[in-house]
């Protein structure tokens, strides 16, 4: 009778341990699973975040090409190679009077003061003679001021 119960109680521990090593073992293969899951749901965030982002990319440059294809269409006509060789080349048309103004004269406070004047005169003293108006734009140009 002994050794039945011995039996019985050896096959009942047997029974719970391998019910406790089944339980661990799957509850270890969950928390796997589970850890393997959430690296793969951050992945996938990521890689939606990098897509709308070269999604935004993508937009910007193709409007940019836009914008360089209708740049390139204006740069190829003859009026605007002739504005730039005006601008950068510093020619002029044959009616044309070239005034060459130094970069310092243009960005200086005087130019902005002068021209506030200018303005200003314009606005109060519409009755002014060509004369004096000629001799305000030759001060304006060639006095040194600056």
């Amino acid at each position: 009778m002994l050794k039945k119960n011995w039996k019985r109680r050896k096959s009942k521990e047997k029974i719970t341990f391998q019910k406790i090593l089944s339980i661990s073992l799957m509850l270890f293969f969950v928390a796997f699973m589970s850890y393997h899951l959430f690296l793969a749901v951050n992945i996938a965030s990521e890689r939606l975040q990098v897509l709308e982002i070269a999604q935004t990319d993508v937009e910007e440059l193709r409007i940019r090409n836009l914008e360089l294809i209708l740049e390139k269409s204006e740069v190829v006509s003859d009026e605007y190679i002739e504005k730039e060789a005006r601008d950068k080349l510093r020619y002029s048309a044959e009616d044309e009077i070239l005034f060459v103004i130094p970069e310092d004269v243009l960005n200086s406070e005087w130019l902005s003061q002068e021209l506030d004047k200018a303005k200003g005169l314009s606005e109060k003293d519409e009755d002014k003679t060509p004369e004096e108006i000629f001799q305000i734009w030759l001060d304006f140009l060639f006095l040194n001021n600056v």
